[in-house]
């Protein structure tokens, strides 16, 4: 009865805080357009059919026709839309057992601006901790209104029963309901969170003569999450959960307890769990530094997870930065893992990991990537003492010591070359090692080494739309005292027919073994066909063939074919209302009237087009594919036929126009930004430059041989000695020209308003080169600090770049220079 209680009182909090979140943030809705019913279908519906035939004898040979019918369909009506996501197969049938969920499945997914339903056969994540993506079948509900406060709930049913009779001689599954809630609070620089998740077997769904070890359970778990940017370019993220799970709901309470049993009813089979995840990442300049705190109890479970990791602690340092002007891009990580956290187990193990990851784009056509990590565990295994007592052969040096090594390796390398690039060359090497030392020597056949060698070339005749590809394939292996390798080879060719619609591939591969105690070959042929009918209808065949041979079997073969077929609906829209004609009178040239915002748009169609035209060549400079597609629009609104498609493209143009002249606002405002923080570094800077110069320029002021003419010189030594300060001085001159430059140009951008600031002709050199790459960024929704820490790494070499070709050795200014 209590924890019955306690389950009404942890609802009627959740209900509270949605009705908390909800005041003063009521959901606006548009009555002028709610009644407009503008229905819409959209989405994909797929067929898939594979047969499968073989004439091996094997008794464990694959269902011979399988399918899944699969859609993904977005309904939309007047401000509501419903996503609708559905898979029916036959895969499920044949197994000889029943399993504990659906493999048909259907999701529904209404949405209503920050309002989001889950209903059906669905999935949801809270953390990793409580709630991961375990599939179940009821409903779920996502509040995400504009205030800090967010919610989201779940309930339904997490496995159905599996009774003895249906499980077939596996294990039979008590039906398990879920509940779970999830209320976050979040601000711009930190987020708070709690959640909790409720699951409980139905006693009453089996009735069991003998249980096999299956066991009611119920598990409640409770979360904390924390995370925050406070400090800049540094970002934190906590979680600490706690588990409570009964292993047998069938058990006694426990009578008496602490404050914790009372809280959760506690059972004989109840256990308290924690598991505790740290880490953060800190920005510096171009470089990356993270790590990772984790500590998961032995035997730390939570029933809304398929799969748990548990008894362990690891602890993860990340690097990563990009070098030689942003050509290679390093990034490397170091960890250690132990488990045996609470000192039970008979043995512990203890694991080193290490890894490095590099790309190298060594021109547009040659790049490089490469890969190297290293995993050492070591195991120690606790001997009883009585052993070591009773069996004196026992040897402790050779049984508590055990090690095992791993280390991997790969380089990948590819080069792209030909006309207009159509050739492309690949070569791949990976090896991988491994060897289990124990007592320090690693002993006969316990070491292996894995190498593969692959090389892969594709040309592409574009004119005469062919392409043919083709590898080699080399492997060996040497595992323990065995040995064996294996080649192999394919060669393909695709050719694009009925204008580009009809894509047809024909491929062969052979592949050939050889080992100590066996040799196997296998021969395939690919063939492949796929078809697109409208746009909309895409059919695709694909049929492989394989012959296997071998010295331990007979020979045999198998076919596969697959068909596809997958119809893309594009707005699919209710048929308008007939209206009854109505006599109107003809104008010839009549004044339209479009209004978007503020502003109104009024006059005939030829002068509402002049006033979009004008727009047009006003608007700032902007990347040539937005601006192609708002000058796509405009002719567009130029060619409708009639005057209510002519205000519809017109209107759809002005919203297109006014998205780019956002983002061009932001990034004017990026770009001051991000100036008056250089600014202020450049300022911060500049004495230093100027002290290093005003030194070398006293060592050279101070020598014997300054003022002295070439032609009097005698002791060459002393001037050799004089002509390395000169040059010293020199080249700390040329740094404090080029860094005075800068400054200049950088605070004249600083104290330019963000209106203004594109008039700047540097600045327009610059954004013609970078500004492709910023709009793609804010598209993306890519967050202040990443986009200004991006332009502080593109701003500062271009305008280092631009100082170079422009400084000249003009007379210094010495700003910081003490006169005694």
């Amino acid at each position: 009865m209590k924890r019955e209680n306690k389950k009404i009182l942890f609802w009627l909090c959740i209900v509270f805080a949605c009705c908390f979140c909800r005041k003063g943030y009521a959901q606006d809705v548009d009555l002028e357009n709610f009644y407009k019913p503008n229905f819409k279908v959209t989405g994909n519906v797929n067929a898939n059919m594979m047969y499968y035939t073989s004439n091996a004898d094997t008794q464990n040979s694959r269902e011979p026709f399988t399918y899944l019918l699969s859609g993904n369909l977005n309904i939309s009506a007047f401000n509501f839309s419903v996503p609708l996501f559905y898979s029916i197969t036959n895969q499920g049938n044949n197994l000889g057992y029943t399993a504990p969920f659906d493999f048909n499945r259907l999701s529904i997914m209404p949405k209503y601006k920050w309002v989001k339903a889950y209903i059906g056969n669905v999935s949801m994540t809270f953390s990793p901790y409580t709630l991961s993506g375990f599939p179940f079948k009821g409903v779920g509900l996502e509040l995400t209104p504009q205030s800090p406060f967010k919610i989201t709930l779940m309930g339904g049913q997490l496995l159905k029963a599996v009774s003895e009779e249906e499980a077939l001689g596996g294990i039979p599954v008590y039906q398990r309901f879920g509940y779970g809630a999830k209320i976050g609070f979040e601000k711009e620089r930190y987020k708070l969170g709690w959640i909790g998740f409720y699951a409980k077997d139905d006693l009453n769904s089996l009735t069991m003569v003998t249980d096999k070890g299956v066991t009611p359970k119920e598990n409640f778990v409770n979360s904390l999450i924390f995370s925050t940017s406070v400090i800049k370019n540094l970002n934190l993220n906590v979680e600490y959960a706690l588990s409570v799970l009964t292993d047998d709901t069938r058990s006694n309470t426990l009578s008496g307890g602490n404050f914790r049993d009372k809280l959760f009813s506690s059972k004989e089979s109840t256990s308290f769990m924690n598991a505790l995840n740290v880490n953060f990442d800190y920005n510096i300049q171009k470089s990356i530094v993270g790590l990772t705190y984790e500590r998961i109890d032995p035997n730390y479970n939570t029933l809304g997870a398929l799969y748990f990791n548990n008894d362990l602690e690891n602890i993860a340092l990340r690097f990563s930065r990009p070098f030689y002007q942003d050509k290679i891009t390093v990034s490397t990580s170091l960890g250690f893992q132990r488990d045996d956290l609470a000192k039970e187990k008979k043995q512990d193990t203890k694991r080193v990991v290490g890894s490095i990851n590099m790309n190298y784009r060594v021109t547009d056509q040659i790049n490089i990537t490469g890969s190297y990590s290293n995993f050492s565990t070591y195991t120690n295994k606790k001997l009883d003492q009585f052993e070591l007592i009773n069996n004196p052969n026992v040897v402790v040096s050779d049984t508590l010591d055990y090690r095992q090594l791993s280390q991997n390796a790969n380089v990948n390398m590819s080069y792209a070359f030909g006309s207009k690039r159509n050739q492309n060359l690949n070569f791949n090497y990976s090896i991988a090692g491994q060897a289990n030392e124990q007592g320090g020597v690693i002993r006969r056949g316990q070491a292996s080494t894995v190498q593969n060698y692959n090389l892969a070339h594709s040309v592409n005749f574009i004119e005469m739309k062919v392409a043919l590809n083709s590898s080699l394939n080399y492997t060996n292996n040497q595992v323990g005292i065995n040995n064996s390798f294996s080649t192999g080879a394919s060669v393909g060719a695709s050719k694009k027919l009925f204008k580009d619609k009809l894509n047809t591939n024909l491929g062969f591969l052979y592949n050939n073994s050889q080992g100590d105690m066996n040799s196997s070959s296998v021969f395939g042929i690919k063939f492949n066909n796929s078809y697109t009918l409208l746009e909309q209808h895409n059919f695709n065949l694909n049929i492989i063939s394989m012959f296997r041979s071998s010295t331990n079997t007979q020979k045999f073969n198998d076919l596969t074919a697959t068909f596809n077929y997958a119809y893309s609906i594009d707005k699919i829209k209710l048929p308008a209302k007939k209206e009854p004609k109505k006599e109107k009178e003809i104008v010839l040239n009549p004044v339209l009237k479009i209004n978007y915002k503020e502003k109104t748009y009024q006059g005939t169609r030829d002068e509402i087009i002049k006033q979009l035209q004008d727009l047009q060549l006003a608007l700032r400079p902007i990347p040539k594919e937005d601006s192609d597609e708002l000058q796509h629009l405009l002719t567009l609104t130029t060619l409708t036929p009639d005057d209510e498609s002519f205000k519809e493209k017109a209107l759809t143009y002005l919203k297109a126009y006014d998205l780019n002249n956002d983002i061009l606002d932001k990034y004017n405002n990026y770009i001051l930004e991000t100036v008056k923080s250089l600014q202020e570094e450049m300022k911060r800077k500049d004495e230093g430059f100027e002290n290093d110069y005003v030194v070398a320029l006293g060592r050279v002021n101070k020598h014997k041989l300054h003022g002295v003419n070439e032609e009097d010189i005698t002791d060459k030594t002393s001037y050799k000695s004089y002509l390395k300060l000169v040059e010293r001085k020199n080249k700390k001159l040329q740094p404090l020209l080029v860094h005075r430059w800068m400054i200049n140009e950088i605070s004249i951008l600083a104290n330019t308003p963000a209106a203004e600031i594109h008039q700047n002709e540097n600045l327009s050199n610059f954004n013609k080169q970078e500004l492709n790459q910023f709009f793609k960024m804010m598209k993306e929704k890519k967050t202040d600090t990443e986009v200004i820490e991006e332009l502080k790494i593109k701003l500062i070499p271009f305008y280092h770049d631009l100082a170079i070709k422009n400084v000249k050795d003009d007379e210094v200014e010495f700003k910081y220079l003490k006169i005694n």
